[in-house]
């Protein structure tokens, strides 16, 4: 996993921001339908000048009034009128107010000398729905509009209150409700819909990584509980597939030793099994005897040795953090250089040893182990012995480098192929240096294979 991604932190809630959206949602569709409803009146006119859905009846009726009024005369001054009567009454007198009986506009008629109400109606309308819509309700509703009309007896003011708009109020505001619950609803809709797409998208995902597919990384969008979970899920992947890539190189090293070591022994127990059938037959000269009994020990010596090299490779690749140290001086590990060396040298290899000048290793500590230090040696100097050219002389010297000390080995490979050997003896004496906190290098140039060790 990633630093970036380790420094994300999903703070987040799909409940949060599902209310989120439901409030500004809410917000939204109320603002909305307060919109349609304020303008009404608008959408009214709109439909009556420009549509065919609404005609402007209540003009044609202001016309028609003021036409026909100038026929009749209003009620003899002074006669009583009973309410119960007046519609029989209206219609014996004033028969031109029921010809263009509008359903949807009231109407009253006032005596403009004496101020008495003349006549009138509710419209038909308010008579059908007053007491489910509200008076409150009705008045916002209305259009008031005042005219004067002309009877061979006088004027009055003829008052018409138009309810027109609730014509088209149900559908319209229908509409508007209905438009309304969309707009509340879409934003809800759209975000639980990629939400869930987004789920989907890491099941897909995570069902490629189940079949051991880890290279593709885990989308992580958003910044809620679904994303924490991809979240999880891209880290469970990278450390699955960091397992995986450890374990296959442990295998891949594990294989290496066992070639190598496998290889190793096959020539010392060889040549110990020879020899011991030589003893065991009493063949040859019994003087040579005590000769092969040492070339005996000396392959066994070897053996053993390898099966530190075992133990060695154990403790150092796969136990390095119980690795005990103690404080040492930089002279432990230069002593055991020097037992390589005289090792060399009886072997009949030629050292040539330059130090530094005033290099004092017995003044230098470090945190070490002395197990470990002579492990280095060994697996340096016996690559040599096993892989060295004798008729080149071996070169040690101890340099500066950056500001550290260091030891440079060079010497002549036989075979340029096999100057390294399995490489589990290096490799170890790396990993060694590592938990030293050490480095160390080498490489081959022109037959000549030199390695770096830097403290």
């Amino acid at each position: 996993m990633t630093e970036k991604s380790k420094e994300k932190r999903i703070t987040g809630s799909v409940v949060v921001r599902m209310l989120e959206i439901l409030i500004l949602s809410a917000a939204v569709s109320i603002g909305c339908f307060c919109f349609f409803y304020l303008n009404r009146f608008r959408v009214q006119e709109f439909l009556m000048y420009h549509t065919d859905i609404l005609s402007d009846e209540r003009d044609e009726f202001i016309k028609w009034m003021n036409k026909q009024s100038r026929k009749y005369k209003m009620y003899p001054t002074g006669k009583e009128i009973d309410e119960a009567d007046r519609e029989m009454i209206d219609k014996e007198y004033l028969p031109f107010l029921f010809e263009h009986h509008d359903p949807y506009a009231s109407f009253w008629i006032y005596n403009d000398e004496t101020g008495k109400y003349v006549t009138g109606y509710i419209a038909d309308v308010l008579a059908d729905k007053s007491w489910l819509l509200g008076s409150s309700f009705l008045e916002d509703q209305v259009e008031r509009v005042e005219t004067r009309l002309l009877f061979q007896d006088g004027t009055a003011t003829l008052i018409v209150e138009s309810y027109r708009v609730l014509r088209i109020f149900s559908w319209y505001m229908g509409g508007a409700v209905l438009f309304s619950i969309l707009l509340f609803l879409l934003p809800v809709i759209i975000y639980i819909y990629r939400r869930m797409k987004y789920l989907k998208k890491i099941r897909q995902q995570a069902l490629e990584m189940a079949v051991g597919n880890l290279e593709f990384p885990i989308t992580v969008l958003g910044n809620d509980e679904i994303s924490s979970l991809a979240q999880e899920l891209d880290y469970l992947r990278c450390t699955l597939k960091e397992q995986m890539e450890e374990e296959r190189k442990s295998y891949q090293a594990n294989r290496e030793l066992i070639r190598a070591v496998s290889h190793d022994l096959r020539t010392p127990l060889t040549t110990l099994y020879g020899y011991l059938e030589i003893l065991n037959r009493g063949m040859g000269k019994p003087e040579q005897y005590g000769k092969y009994l040492k070339r005996c020990l000396d392959k066994t010596e070897e053996i053993r040795n390898m099966s530190d090299r075992m133990f060695e490779y154990t403790l150092v690749f796969e136990g390095a953090e119980e690795v005990e140290k103690q404080e040492l001086s930089f002279s432990a590990l230069w002593k055991e250089f020097e037992n390589g060396i005289k090792e060399l040298k009886e072997a009949g290899f030629i050292v040539e040893i330059r130090e530094k000048t005033g290099w004092k290793p017995e003044e230098r500590m470090f945190q070490g182990n002395p197990f470990l230090l002579k492990r280095l040696s060994d697996n340096l100097f016996s690559n040599i012995r096993r892989y060295g050219d004798k008729t080149a002389p071996v070169s040690i010297e101890v340099m500066e480098s950056h500001g550290k000390t260091g030891v440079v080995i060079k010497n002549r490979s036989l075979e340029v192929q096999e100057a390294a050997g399995s490489g589990v003896g290096l490799k170890s004496a790396r990993r060694i240096a590592d938990i030293h906190k050490w480095s160390l290098n080498w490489k081959e140039e022109d037959g000549v294979f030199s390695v770096v060790l830097l403290f």
